[in-house]
């Protein structure tokens, strides 16, 4: 499956500044950080942020018809943008949505990443059995990250 997605790339791409990977929420895109980024970059200069539309959202390809959107996808495409880049650990800013997606790849690939933030409260109503999830889904991460796009 080919699917372009688009974002926002501030603050250079600069190998010394830390990446800081942003994701967006529900019904949001990457614009949703256009005010944020500019106030946090005067005090985080040593920071680059990139901000992404996840697929179907903003300008990012939607997937084809009869294809479901999971949040596993997003795993996927945090993955892929940090190989993108030879970022071998990245930090989260997560809203909502993206908060819950930063959290869960957090949970799973911990070495991947060196802070998290989320601005928006998350409640879960399920338990998760993140230890035996997480050795089944990086295997499949590692899978899907070999093929080619």
């Amino acid at each position: 499956m080919n699917c372009n997605y688009i974002g926002r790339h501030w603050n250079g791409s600069d190998r010394s500044r830390n990446p800081v990977i942003c994701i967006h929420g529900w019904k949001e895109n990457a614009a949703s950080f256009d005010n944020l980024i500019p106030i946090l970059i005067p005090s985080l200069n040593h920071y680059q942020f990139v901000c992404i539309d996840l697929p179907g959202h903003g300008f990012s390809s939607h997937y084809p018809a009869g294809m479901v959107y999971s949040i596993t996808d997003s795993f996927l495409w945090i993955l892929r943008i940090m190989k993108h880049f030879g970022w071998p650990k990245v930090s989260i800013i997560g809203h909502s949505l993206g908060g819950i997606i930063g959290f869960l790849f957090t949970s799973l690939q911990p070495n991947s990443v060196h802070q998290i933030v989320i601005t928006f409260r998350i409640k879960f109503q399920y338990e998760f059995e993140l230890t035996v999830s997480s050795v089944n889904l990086n295997a499949f991460f590692a899978y899907r990250l070999q093929l080619k796009d």
